[in-house]
């Protein structure tokens, strides 16, 4: 039987006080500090499903999504949960792009997870730059460069205001985790 957190840090925890990163999440979920103890990836799923049933598609929802207290479509359960797992949109952003839950992906793929960027989200966005420097043969993206909506742009791109995101890369160093790739891909930071 592995060591148990006791109740006051549990709900540290629970209440996103403490974090750590997912090295130490490893070994403290080894030692049975954390885990499914926890019912954060349980929380997270339940959600995702009875989201995905309300609405037809939970890997779809609008930026900012909030699964409302008062919202009579949800179980009193899913309702009750903390605002963390409530937000959604903001859980599945983590999921698919800090890898939070990776342990469990297989689990997240049989209930309908979609781990396909979405958009906005970095990788969305560099496939979007490098899908633009295939059909140009560089990245100066023109002025109010809007990603059409046809094919051969990846779905998940269409409509992306790719010049704003340029720019937002390049004035507020907006995706940074992305600048290694753009400097090789020849994206001038300096326009």
């Amino acid at each position: 039987m592995g060591l148990r957190a006791t109740p006051p840090v549990r709900l540290l925890l629970k209440a996103g006080w403490c974090y750590f990163d997912q090295a130490s999440r490893a070994e403290l979920s080894a030692i049975g500090v954390m885990g499914d103890d926890l019912g954060l990836f349980s929380d997270f799923l339940e959600a995702f499903q009875e989201t995905h049933l309300v609405t037809g598609d939970a890997n779809k929802l609008p930026s900012g999504f909030v699964i409302s207290k008062s919202d009579a479509r949800y179980s009193d359960r899913v309702r009750s949960m903390p605002l963390r797992i409530r937000k959604l949109k903001q859980m599945a952003y983590s999921v698919r792009v800090s890898g939070r839950f990776s342990d469990r992906r297989a689990d997240l793929e049989t209930a309908g997870f979609d781990f396909t960027p979405q958009y906005g989200e970095p990788q969305a966005v560099l496939a979007a730059f490098r899908a633009y420097k295939s059909m140009f043969g560089d990245l100066n993206v023109g002025r109010h460069f809007i990603v059409p909506s046809v094919p051969p742009w990846p779905e998940y791109t269409w409509g992306f205001r790719l010049e704003a995101a340029a720019k937002g890369i390049r004035a507020n160093g907006h995706h940074a985790q992305l600048n290694g790739a753009l400097n090789e891909m020849g994206f001038l930071f300096d326009k």
